[in-house]
């Protein structure tokens, strides 16, 4: 498979682009001066540049994270984002709180988007995307091909404690993915966010359980503050079908 790379730098490269998929780096604003708003309209023009770039457009963006440097600034990215998503076409996406490289940094998105077109390991046929429980914000989860995108799940019951909160977030993972005909056994790497690391234990105990023996995927985890003072842990997964 032919790899492109664009914007190279000694660190990182701003886009890669295979035959079918574009990842590209996390973006920032160019002013960093500007307040949250202006900062996420501004990284979202510096993605919509690079897609064109790359021949495809946001209505094919299939995942999405999203760092505000305080959550505070939650709604008012989300302001710039609601404008500027495509309708219909929301990406599954997660949300939360970092520490960005630099202080005045308040946004950072990364995302991974489908090129249009045939491929060569689909026999020349095109590959659809298709969006599942999908909002004006985000989709729950978006499948193209033989993989499948989740949105950051979170706990149904927000006073749960951490273990109960993970079970019902791996509950809700097993039902979308039952959904796009695939299940846990084929999950190839998770992200696990909890809102402090003293959750880390509890939070094991669920996933230990839960996990598919002989099949666990490639995971990270981190301490995040989520959307939402009271969830306690984020899962996002993507698996293959």
């Amino acid at each position: 498979m032919k790899i492109a790379r664009h914007d190279v730098g000694k660190r990182l490269s701003e886009m890669v682009v295979g035959e079918d998929l574009v990842f590209l780096a996390g973006q920032v604003a160019d002013d960093p001066s500007l307040p949250a708003k202006d900062q996420t309209a501004q990284l979202l023009a510096s993605i919509d540049r690079l897609l064109a770039q790359a021949g495809t457009d946001k209505s094919r963006i299939l995942s999405a994270q999203v760092w505000v440097s305080d959550i505070r600034h939650y709604d008012r990215m989300n302001a710039a984002w609601d404008a500027w998503v495509a309708p219909g076409a929301a990406p599954a996406r997660a949300t939360g709180e970092a520490r960005l490289a630099r202080p005045e940094y308040r946004v950072e998105i990364i995302v991974m988007a489908a090129r249009p077109g045939t491929s060569a390991s689909t026999g020349g046929s095109a590959m659809s995307i298709e969006r599942h429980e999908v909002g004006p914000r985000l989709s729950q989860m978006v499948t193209y091909g033989n993989l499948v995108y989740l949105a950051g799940q979170v706990g149904d019951d927000p006073t749960a404690t951490a273990k109960a909160q993970t079970e019902q977030i791996l509950a809700k993972i097993d039902k979308l993915l039952a959904k796009a005909g695939t299940d846990k056994s084929k999950i190839l790497s998770a992200q696990v966010w909890v809102g402090d690391i003293r959750y880390y234990d509890e939070m094991n105990a669920a996933w230990d359980a839960w996990v598919a023996p002989g099949n666990a995927p490639a995971r990270a985890t981190g301490e995040a503050r989520l959307a939402r003072p009271d969830w306690k842990v984020e899962i996002i997964v993507t698996a293959a079908r």
